[in-house]
């Protein structure tokens, strides 16, 4: 199935947030991770830092069918419904998520996200409605040219319809299993060059190490982003780090406890300031699966 534009640097950024202070905001997070039975109601729990909440789903194979309800300690409910189509060589997902506030019920806000893949092509567009505004719609276009090589671009519209955005384009590159080559850029000059590689795609090692580095240039100003990490496959077990060139960095450590859980730990940093450890940017989350 051919990459969707949005989903082109994905890879990169995906490995610069997750398991980092910015992803998951650097509190305490415990999280309840169970696999999901098939048609059947079951629960998932989170606990992050003064925040906690209960989501309840229910999912389909038959139907193609995943939806979540989701309970906030703050009052916040959402909701949270994938529908999976195949009409012959067409494959269509409709996703809808709205979320309101049950102490002011009149506050609203619906996203809707289309998505149809067809052959070598896929289109998407997502669209955000709330009770105090239209959000704009964003449309992104892309097709697979040659094997693991595709192209892309994507706007984002009024509801006139007007282009509001510069357009971006884009190509993503995909070889060997699990290495892969991004570039966004837009009409103004501003791009992302993104770079994933994995050591597994080049020799045998019982351990998966993957460097990753993240070229930004935003508003005449230019970042570079560089990382690695160390996987072991049979545990997921895992330790992540990443830098900046002005001595940003950020550690992330995941260790399995037994076959149903895992311990995360992680924390950022700035060798500029003080070579010491950043108490107050730690993060600790444990998954229960």
């Amino acid at each position: 199935m051919p990459a969707f534009f949005k989903d082109f640097g994905r890879d990169t950024d995906v490995f610069f947030k997750k398991n980092y202070i910015a992803w998951n905001k650097g509190q305490f997070r415990l999280e309840s991770n169970h696999p999901s039975p098939d048609e059947k109601l079951y629960l998932r729990s989170l606990y992050e830092g003064n925040l906690s909440s209960v989501n309840i789903h229910y999912d389909s194979k038959k139907r193609g069918l995943k939806s979540k309800l989701s309970l906030f300690s703050n009052g916040l409910v959402g909701t949270s419904i994938l529908w999976n189509r195949t009409f012959g060589r067409l494959l269509h997902a409709l996703e809808v998520r709205d979320q309101f506030d049950l102490k002011a019920a009149s506050k609203w806000k619906v996203n809707v996200a289309n998505r149809c893949t067809l052959d070598t092509v896929a289109v998407e567009s997502t669209h955000t409605l709330s009770s105090s505004s239209i959000a704009p719609t964003t449309i992104g276009v892309s097709c697979d040219v040659l094997d693991g090589l595709a192209l892309g671009c994507g706007a984002e519209f009024d509801g006139a319809p007007r282009l509001i955005s510069p357009v971006q384009y884009g190509v993503l590159y995909k070889f060997l299993r699990k290495s892969t080559l991004s570039f966004i850029a837009d009409q103004t000059g501003d791009y992302t060059l993104g770079a994933l590689a994995s050591i597994c795609d080049f020799y045998s090692t019982p351990h998966d190490i993957s460097g990753a580095i993240q070229l930004v240039k935003k508003s005449k100003q230019i970042g570079v982003n560089f990382g690695l990490s160390l996987i072991e496959p049979t545990t997921g077990s895992a330790l992540r780090c990443k830098s900046d060139l002005y001595g940003k960095y950020g550690i992330s450590v995941s260790r399995s406890l037994h076959e149903s859980a895992r311990f995360d730990i992680g924390f950022e940093g700035d060798l500029q300031s003080a070579l010491k450890f950043p108490a107050d940017r730690l993060s600790i989350s444990i998954i229960i699966e």
